[in-house]
């Protein structure tokens, strides 16, 4: 059997078991402020990464805004060169149309002989073969004709 431990003894003992177990609490307690500690530094890195994310995020969202406006810009440009574009293609077939009318105007005034055979004309100047061929091609006189001497061209 055991002795009777004494109230002193008691008390100590109880004081040894709660420092003791005050210890064993505080080793805890750090234990626990070490990886809280560790805990609220990883959070603060990755606010760190976060915010620095955001504020890139934010930057390319300017830049893509002001490539957006410049785009539009350009749409905007290109729309108004289409125009002009559309204009002068028209003026341009204008102006072609008018060459054209201008040649068969000048045109109109010639006269182009085929099938007449060579060395028929014999010491006579051209123009006067052709008085002479187209008088007697047509049997008419060349009376209030007038005739122009035009170089042929090819």
């Amino acid at each position: 059997m055991s002795k009777p431990v004494s109230t002193r003894q008691r008390k100590k003992m109880e004081h040894a078991d709660v420092a003791a177990a005050e210890l064993d609490y505080n080793a805890r307690f750090d234990g626990l402020e070490s990886k809280l500690n560790k805990l609220l530094q990883v959070n603060m890195d990755n606010n760190a990464l976060l915010n620095s994310a955001v504020k890139r995020i934010e930057a390319l969202e300017e830049k893509f805004e002001g490539a957006l406006a410049e785009v539009h810009e350009c749409g905007a440009q290109v729309v108004a060169q289409e125009g002009r574009i559309v204009s002068l293609e028209k003026k341009l077939q204008d102006a072609l149309d008018q060459i054209e009318q201008l040649e068969n105007r000048h045109r109109e005034n010639n006269l182009r002989l085929l099938n007449v055979p060579e060395g028929h004309e014999k010491d006579l100047s051209m123009q006067a073969f052709l008085k002479l061929y187209i008088l007697k091609s047509t049997r008419r006189p060349l009376e209030g004709y007038q005739t122009e001497v035009q170089e042929e061209v090819v």
